[in-house]
């Protein structure tokens, strides 16, 4: 995959660009409180922000489409990402139609990183991805590879964190803006746990929970397509973020 991506238009950010957030890197950072009150009720949803994970072993080239499952019905993890390491390309962002451009919260994306200087329930995290709701329009940052160490018991670790309203506000024009609050751990990992995503090449897509009524009954009911370099879900009744993974380079 390139070192160097061109930013796409989200179906779900309409005439916007997906916006980027600097050169190819990890933006490390933490949101600090805002003034504006909101309800709890509003800002919560209830539940963990993920909802869901799934993958199409094949990434669909321009024009063809690919069938999903969940990310957990593989047999195994690819313990070659090992000694190679992985590389995270995130790709396109949708916002399901009807939480759009509304001022209702939105979520962020942490890697975890394997550090032999750290404990495991302290390892460092970095701010890969986020995206705010708003009423002028939604934002998100824009698409993103890097490389991450795959260490053998843990996979690769990512943080699904939701945004309280007020972050979600101000965070798309503020490098260090907001407290976050709810946070999900999504890990691929190298077992063969049925409960567990697996560590494989191909394509991941991370289903948001924004509401009580969100929910994905089926994998097998969707498929990602890939629309002139866009990567979409059909049907898409959920927020969701696409992600490649390879073979680091």
């Amino acid at each position: 995959m390139p070192h160097d991506k061109t930013p796409r238009i989200s179906e779900g950010l309409p005439r916007r660009e997906f916006l980027r957030i600097g050169t190819i890197g990890i933006v490390a950072g933490a949101l600090t409180p805002n003034i504006f009150a909101k309800s709890r009720a509003a800002r919560n949803p209830g539940g963990e922000p993920l909802l869901s994970v799934g993958y199409a072993e094949k990434i669909p080239a321009a024009g063809e489409s690919e069938g999903l499952q969940a990310a957990s019905s593989t047999l195994a993890g690819d313990p070659a990402f090992i000694r190679r390491g992985a590389r995270l390309s995130i790709e396109s962002f949708s916002r399901a139609a009807k939480y759009r451009d509304t001022l209702s919260g939105g979520a962020a994306i942490d890697v975890v990183y394997p550090a032999n200087s750290y404990t495991p329930d302290h390892l460092p995290r970095f701010r890969a991805w986020s995206f705010a709701g708003r009423e002028e329009g939604d934002t998100a940052s824009g698409p993103i590879a890097f490389d991450v160490p795959v260490a053998a018991t843990d996979g690769v670790q990512l943080v699904i964190r939701r945004m309280n309203l007020e972050v979600a506000e101000t965070v798309a024009n503020t490098p260090r803006g907001g407290a976050l609050s709810d946070e999900s751990s999504a890990v691929l990992s190298l077992g063969s746990d049925s409960r567990s995503a697996k560590l494989q090449r191909g394509a991941y897509v991370i289903a948001f929970r924004e509401g009580f009524d969100d929910v994905v009954t089926s994998w097998n009911l969707f498929s990602l397509s890939n629309r002139a370099g866009q990567f979409v879900v059909t049907p898409a009744p959920f927020t969701y973020l696409v992600m490649t993974i390879d073979y680091a380079k």
